[in-house]
């Protein structure tokens, strides 16, 4: 080997402390991103060779050693001796000098006339001002951004990844790979470009031409700079309003926790000493609001599609506890699903559940109106869709759970009663079934096969082959006994041709109808508009409950037909101070209600009974308003008529338990809760309660029978047999006309029989008895008050 000039000069250069020229950082291959190999030495190293002096500092430069045992041995020839030094490590320390040197004659060869010959490559990096001696390579420039310094990108971590002296990744992530392979991999795309322009220095090295495109590839770096740059400042703006926003965030939700009451929007909150904090950019001023405007129109899209309210983020703490920052609220669909179970599983009554469910999930009054009429629309065509899903599903309705069954239902309704968007409705309904695998593919399936063909062209498929009655009556929803017991009724007043008309009006919503208890609220009191009753009044839009007229209970929700009954018994004569009424079957308590501020206007006394205690106490509750307060029993009221309440009672009403065929609209369940079977045990049970109020009645009261059924074995055939009780009729319409004028009343005798389609009530049975013929009852002019 042909020595250099500058090992050469230097007898060291071939002693064993040729050692000391790998501590110096040598020229690597670039790391992969993210493994940043730290040189040993450091900073204290480069400190101590500034430190040396110029002297030691040329020593370096020329390759020499320049510990200081040989600075203080004095003789360069002669390099101290090191406990434990062999030849074997001496002779590994020349070969390892040899190869450098090689390497660095190699390098200022090829840099040309202009670099410095007597300094090796192997130094370039410890001429780095202010920096860690490292490889020139490993160094990696930092982002900056104006006057923000960013941290190094993803991956970048001390101490793991790169390869090893032999080329491999044992700790990385290209673990087995070969570093070169793996370099190329994971090389940036702008350092791809200094590549094949490194790669076309090499092929001109040493010609007149590679400085002329070094110079070029140079300036391209510099034209594409700006683009990079505005990039990253556009990512660091982002990344810095994210953080402003979660800071604000987090901010507020600590305020509303304690209690305080909310900045408003655009205010800082105040710092340690009172003053607000720095005031934003100008051009940062409405971002917030901006956000919140896109918030509010996802809200308003979900909303015009029915679609439940978007779940909060989860914030994840110290310690992987999960924030709980809202709990799961039930939506209106969930509320609906839960009253058709609770009315198919457990006999609930629709019309108490379901105002319960609302105020308990507090809904928003678009949610309880979407919530009432899915529930109340889902209850009505129940035997509809029960047809559709069993013809989708190609099994059964018994053979489906009735979780299950009930979801089906309100999605059935949405698909074909409702304005809801097909995907909205199929995949909303089928959320309600959690993450249940069988019974959400299930229900998926079934609702999809659904929205594919209209409900009208499935209908009518279904109803080809069948009979005229049961065909009319999957096609109205109504069961095939109901419908033929509706048509008998209006047959015995010669008007069977308003059959379909009765149909429509029972699966019409009904009108929220209010009365004014007497002597508590005046009708005048609220411009609303009128009813068949004297003291009704139609309810305006939305939950009436939040009337404050309602939650002071001088007004009560009650249907006109249902006013007009007890009005009957009330009003067909001037009452007598001291009267006894009795309300046989008062629960849930509206006509007790009604009848007790008629009473309490009047003088009389109220006793209301019922048979069971959850009943008797909704009609407490319902006369909590009525002073003085009416005495409420519970028992069996057929007990009424021996010992002391034999004759006891001037005025009796009996709204008798029935099928319900009347309130068909009010409580659609009713058509599919009440089979044929029901109507005798009924019609018995009714027949009794008649003879107790005939024994309990005094001689010459009036007894109001009354049903909320027109069916003629609950209505016709009971007062037909009240001759045999000693009891006649009294001419009811007439009474009703004079509480009503006007009214449309069919052919019925001296019995009042209401219609929904007709007079827009419930279809309400009225018929009053006395136990004495008494003309002046007959003739006598409803007492005005």
């Amino acid at each position: 080997m042909i020595p250099s000039p500058s090992t050469a000069s230097d007898p060291h250069a071939n002693g064993t402390h040729a050692h000391r020229l790998r501590r110096q950082p040598r020229r690597r291959s670039p790391q992969p991103r993210g493994a940043r190999a730290r040189p040993r030495g450091g900073r204290r190293r480069h400190a101590r060779r500034l430190a040396a002096g110029p002297q030691a500092r040329a020593d370096a430069d020329a390759g020499r050693c320049t510990c200081r045992r040989a600075r203080a041995a004095g003789d360069r020839g002669r390099p101290p001796r090191r406990r434990g030094d062999d030849r074997d490590r001496g002779a590994r320390c020349r070969a390892r000098r040899d190869r450098g040197v090689r390497r660095a004659r190699a390098r200022a060869a090829a840099v040309g006339a202009g670099a410095r010959l007597d300094q090796p490559a192997l130094l370039a990096a410890a001429r780095l001002p202010r920096r860690r001696a490292r490889a020139a390579r490993a160094h990696r420039r930092p982002q900056r951004h104006g006057r923000e310094r960013l941290p190094a990108r993803r991956g970048a971590r001390r101490g793991t990844g790169g390869a090893d002296a032999r080329g491999r990744d044992p700790g990385g992530r290209d673990r087995g790979r070969p570093a070169r392979a793996a370099r190329r991999a994971r090389r940036p795309r702008a350092r791809r470009g200094r590549r094949r322009d490194r790669g076309r220095h090499r092929r001109l090295r040493g010609a007149d031409g590679g400085a002329e495109l070094r110079a070029e590839a140079h300036a391209r770096r510099r034209r594409a700079r700006p683009r990079r740059h505005r990039a990253r400042r556009a990512r660091a703006l982002a990344r810095r309003d994210a953080r402003a926003r979660r800071a604000r965030g987090r901010r507020r939700r600590a305020r509303e926790a304690a209690g305080a009451r909310p900045l408003r929007r655009g205010a800082h909150a105040a710092g340690p000493g009172g003053a607000r904090g720095p005031r934003r950019d100008r051009r940062h001023r409405q971002r917030p609001a901006r956000a919140a405007r896109g918030a509010a129109c996802r809200a308003a899209a979900d909303a015009g599609c029915r679609l439940a309210a978007r779940p909060r983020r989860q914030r994840r703490l110290r310690g992987g506890v999960v924030s709980q920052e809202r709990q799961h609220a039930p939506g209106a669909r969930e509320v609906a699903r839960d009253v058709v179970l609770a009315v198919d599983q457990d006999d609930a009554y629709a019309n108490l559940l379901l105002p319960a469910r609302i105020r308990e999930t507090r809904l928003t009054p678009a949610d309880a109106a979407f919530a009432t009429e899915l529930a109340y629309g889902t209850l009505r065509w129940q035997g509809q869709h029960d047809a559709l899903i069993a013809d989708a599903a190609g099994r059964p309705i018994d053979q489906i759970d009735p979780t299950t069954l009930a979801t089906l239902r309100i999605g059935s309704h949405q698909l074909s009663r409702m304005r809801t968007p097909a995907h909205a409705a199929v995949h909303e309904t089928v959320a309600l079934l959690g993450r249940h695998r069988g019974r959400a593919g299930f229900a998926n399936a079934v609702l999809r096969r659904l929205a594919e063909v209209p409900a009208e062209e499935r209908l009518a498929r279904l109803t080809a082959g069948l009979a005229d009655d049961e065909r009319l009556a999957l096609e109205t929803g109504h069961p095939a006994w109901v419908l033929r017991a509706l048509r008998r009724s209006l047959d015995r007043e010669g008007a069977a041709d308003e059959l379909g008309a009765l149909l429509a009006a029972d699966n019409d919503p009904p009108a929220v109808q209010l009365v004014a208890l007497p002597g508590l609220a005046d009708p005048a009191d609220l411009d609303l508009p009128a009813t068949a009753s004297p003291i009704g009044r139609v309810a305006p839009p939305g939950d009436p409950a939040r009337l404050p007229q309602i939650a002071g209970g001088s007004w009560r929700v009650q249907d006109s037909g249902s006013q007009l009954a007890a009005l009957a018994l009330s009003r067909a004569r001037p009452v007598a101070a001291g009267e006894r009424w009795l309300d046989l079957c008062a629960g849930p308590g509206g006509k007790a209600a009604l009848l007790a501020a008629e009473a309490a206007a009047s003088g009389a006394r109220l006793e209301a009974n019922e048979v069971g205690p959850h009943r008797a106490r909704l009609v407490r509750e319902a006369v909590r308003a009525i002073e003085p307060r009416p005495q409420v029993v519970t028992g069996d009221g057929r007990r009424y008529g021996r010992g002391e309440t034999e004759g006891a009672f001037d005025r009796i009403l009996l709204d008798a338990p029935c099928t319900g065929l009347g309130a068909l609209r009010r409580r659609p369940e009713a058509r599919w809760r009440k089979q044929p079977s029901d109507v005798p045990g009924l019609a018995a049970l009714q027949g009794e309660l008649l003879e107790a109020a005939a024994r309990a009645v005094a001689p010459g009261g009036l007894i109001a029978y009354v049903t909320c059924s027109p069916h003629l074995a609950e209505t016709r055939a009971v007062v037909d047999r009240a001759a045999a009780l000693g009891l006649v009729p009294v001419d009811t319409r007439a009474v009703v006309r004079e509480l009503s004028p006007g009214i449309e009343l069919g052919e019925t005798g001296d019995a009042v029989q209401l219609w929904p389609h007709r007079n827009g009530t419930d279809a309400m049975f009225v018929q009053l008895l006395t136990t004495a013929p008494d003309a002046a009852v007959a003739e006598a002019a409803p007492a005005g008050r």
